[in-house]
């Protein structure tokens, strides 16, 4: 249920459920669509905030209420071919704007002339919105997972992390790309490079259907356990991606969450040495009946 600011935006919806815009005040509209003695009503718990549980209490005081938070999170994170086309869409944006970016000059360029730079070609592009703001993390700034762009100049020897996404129709991409110097970075760069890609390949080769999300993570971290690496990987293996730039299945270590054929995973392995620099690489999978296609590789 939405109000009319989102009529339009909603009418091209192409996903699980029925929208419905909704006219009159909640209580109004929550008695015109369910009967007074319904006796069994499933929420969101992780949605239904205290001010909404007490209105339909009140309404329908006869009613047990049911967390659905798995059920929907299931349903709604499998994509139709409908998002799986403007996913498309939005992907192929995303990678012209990363392939423009890497032909600029940035030598000298602050992180947040770049993220500007990359919020216009996403735009020119023909992105609906941002997924979220961009990413851009120069230098010993790449080993801050979430760094927000700021006045830091790209030196010479700096390797780049940009992280950007766009929507188109409502579906979202996200992707995380390293740009480093015809001159090389680091010493052992290359190499972790290397192993970081590896990484994120294998996990596509792994995930299959039916497999819990926190077994993918555990097979990946072990193999950075066992290289030494395992520290320096701080963050999940991935996560689900569609309507909305995070969503279910989280691919943590704990998670329980099932991988479901249709849904598109976002799988960002990752390496960060505080003080000298991060790499990020991050892909969008589409899981198959047999396993995962990698939607965004260039």
């Amino acid at each position: 249920m939405s109000d009319g600011r989102y009529e339009n935006a909603l009418s091209s919806y192409s996903g699980p459920f029925e929208p419905v815009i909704r006219k009159n005040d909640l209580a109004t509209e929550l008695e015109k669509l369910i009967p007074a003695k319904t006796k069994q009503i499933a929420l969101e718990y992780n949605h239904t905030d205290l001010g909404k549980f007490t209105i339909l209490k009140g309404l329908f005081p006869f009613a047990d209420f049911i967390n659905a938070d798995e059920t929907v999170n299931q349903v709604s994170s499998v994509m139709d071919k409908e998002a799986l086309k403007h996913h498309k869409k939005a992907s192929d944006i995303v990678k012209k704007s990363v392939l423009a970016i890497g032909e600029e000059d940035l030598i000298g360029k602050t992180e947040k002339w770049i993220k500007g730079k990359i919020i216009q070609l996403l735009y020119e592009g023909g992105a609906d919105e941002l997924s979220f703001d961009p990413i851009v993390a120069a230098g010993k700034n790449s080993a801050n997972p979430h760094h927000k762009p700021g006045n830091t100049k790209v030196g010479k020897n700096d390797v780049l992390l940009i992280d950007l996404g766009c929507t188109v129709e409502g579906v979202c991409s996200d992707i995380t790309r390293m740009l480093t110097p015809e001159e090389g970075y680091a010493k052992g760069f290359d190499a972790v490079y290397d192993f970081v890609l590896d990484m994120l390949v294998e996990a596509g080769e792994y995930i299959k259907p039916g497999m819990k999300a926190g077994e993918a993570d555990k097979l990946i971290r072990e193999k950075f356990h066992e290289t030494g690496l395992g520290e320096f990987f701080p963050h999940a293996l991935g996560h689900g991606v569609g309507y909305d730039i995070h969503i279910y299945p989280r691919i943590g270590s704990n998670s329980d969450d099932l991988i479901t054929e249709g849904q598109l995973l976002a799988i960002e392995p990752a390496v960060y040495f505080p003080g000298k620099f991060g790499i990020r690489i991050e892909d969008n999978f589409l899981v198959g009946a047999d396993g995962c296609e990698n939607l965004t590789r260039f």
